[in-house]
């Protein structure tokens, strides 16, 4: 979310304005994780687990609604074609490599396993590589 936070906020400010745009994004970056965990502990403290759900459900409900009448595109959108091929292999190659790093992690050493896993894992990112270097882009309609 957050480089497409600031995608948006080159979109939106001149440039004199994104300094102080970005900074106030980064303190509720910084005070989102901080203060998230806090006002829950405190919440189930002292009203009970309940009270969380309680809480935060009709706050999201009215933010979904707040967004769905005030929040505009800011770029106009193009019809898109998903590459149905390259997801999987993309999700493929980096679900096998990922597999073989915890095998590792797992049992501190390379086994037969972990090291097939990798290297399939990266036969198939290799693969997805060229994919993405060779494949025509269709046009939109």
């Amino acid at each position: 979310m957050i480089p497409l936070i600031q995608n948006v906020v080159l979109l939106l400010y001149p440039q004199s304005k994104r300094g102080t745009i970005m900074g106030i994004i980064g303190l509720v970056v910084g005070f989102g994780p901080a203060l998230g965990p806090t006002v829950g502990g405190w919440i189930i403290d002292n009203l009970g687990l309940k009270w969380l759900s309680g809480v935060l459900i009709p706050l999201a409900i009215l933010l979904i609604i707040a967004s769905a009448i005030w929040v505009h595109p800011v770029v106009a959108s193009k019809e898109v074609h998903v590459d149905w091929l390259s997801i999987v292999e993309s999700s493929l190659g980096f679900g096998t490599l990922l597999y073989g790093f915890s095998a590792i992690g797992n049992t501190a050493s390379l086994t037969i396993t972990s090291a097939s896993s990798l290297l399939i894992g990266m036969l198939i990112l290799v693969a997805f590589g060229h994919r993405q270097l060779t494949i025509k882009t269709r046009p939109s309609t």
